[in-house]
């Protein structure tokens, strides 16, 4: 069924215009996002957390702790309240707790507390990502960073053509 619809998917983009190929390309990555988002979604929900929280448990581990809410906002490409309110929800679940910088009073910093940093652990083993990913060979995988890469630097620039959102004023 999936080569199916791969097949046809080649014959359709064939016979469309260039401006409907571009259209018809970036459905397909929607469509692609859709379907691995939801296979991470069905992973984690066995440890409890929505896939947007465990992106928060691993940014905030990578960094140590040492990120306030506005640099998740502007790691995760999310608009501030709706950092805010992930927070605010991980915080209720013991995952994170806010903490004052020691340094800057008025900041707040996240913090992986003890059940946050065990969730991360073991929600790391994430097999439907693994499986998903494993099509791809190594040089699969640097051609498509380097794709996707290229596209969210044009994506950043064209936003920023036309509005400079909150996640992007500042990158850490």
């Amino acid at each position: 069924m999936v080569r199916k619809k791969k097949a046809g998917l080649n014959r359709t983009m064939e016979s469309l215009s260039p401006d409907d190929q571009d259209y018809a390309l970036w459905l397909v990555l929607i469509e692609a996002t859709r379907y691995i988002f939801k296979a991470i979604e069905l992973d984690m929900n066995q440890y409890g957390i929505t896939p947007e929280q465990g992106e928060v448990l691993l940014i905030t581990k990578a960094f140590n702790s040492q990120l306030t809410p506005t640099d998740i906002s502007r790691l995760t490409c999310r608009e501030p309240h709706s950092v805010s309110g992930l927070i605010n929800r991980m915080a209720e679940k013991g995952l994170v707790r806010k903490a004052k910088d020691l340094e800057k009073k008025n900041l707040v910093r996240v913090v992986l507390t003890n059940k946050g940093r065990q969730v991360y652990e073991n929600s790391k083993e994430r097999q439907s990502i693994h499986s998903i990913m494993s099509i791809l060979s190594e040089g699969d995988r640097q051609q498509l960073i380097s794709c996707m890469s290229r596209l969210k630097g044009t994506a950043i620039d064209e936003v920023l053509r036309h509005y400079r959102p909150p996640f992007l004023r500042q990158l850490p």
